[in-house]
């Protein structure tokens, strides 16, 4: 009876050496998974990111538009400055405007918001360019997904990674 319980225990002592010898191997593996899938995803938001941006510059230029380029990546152009004074940093005002997609599918008419600039309420971009505003200035601003909404969108009507485009006025 012994010598039997001798060769299931080496056996089992067997089988047990060589799973701790397999589990690095498969932890080094998945690692190298992980970081491949990160760089491919990395590159499809960078190809994302610079295709949005060709689509801004080509809708800018149909429009022969002399735009401001805000350092989020979205593009301001001034229909008319206003004669009010300029928006500062931590100023409340309050804006309307029209809200569509790059491929003029309209999300919100006349939408009126009251903003504190400076404080992101709304998207990146729409504090970015108050910035370089006057009250009673109108304006178009063009704004890629990632300084807009982003990945997921607003929740309610803005879809996932949309190009947004605000014809604003400040009031």
């Amino acid at each position: 009876m012994r010598p039997i319980m001798f060769f299931v225990a080496a056996i089992v002592t067997l089988h047990c050496i060589g799973c701790r010898r397999a589990t690095p191997v498969v932890e080094v593996e998945a690692k190298r998974d992980n970081e491949a899938l990160k760089e491919r995803l990395i590159n499809a938001n960078k190809y994302i990111a610079s295709s949005e941006q060709n689509q801004i510059e080509g809708y800018v230029g149909r429009r022969g538009w002399n735009t401001l380029k805000l350092s989020c990546g979205a593009h301001l152009y001034i229909r008319h400055e206003g004669g009010g004074s300029a928006i500062g940093y931590e100023d409340t005002v309050t804006v309307r405007y029209t809200l569509s997609t790059l491929t003029g599918i309209t999300i919100y008419t006349d939408r009126t918001e009251h903003l504190t600039v400076g404080r992101r309420q709304a998207t990146v971009s729409l504090d970015e360019a108050l910035l370089q505003l006057r009250h009673g200035s109108q304006a178009c601003l063009i704004s890629p997904s990632e300084a807009g909404h982003g990945v997921a969108g607003d929740g309610d009507r803005v879809p996932a990674r949309t190009v947004l485009v605000y014809d604003m006025t400040v009031l």
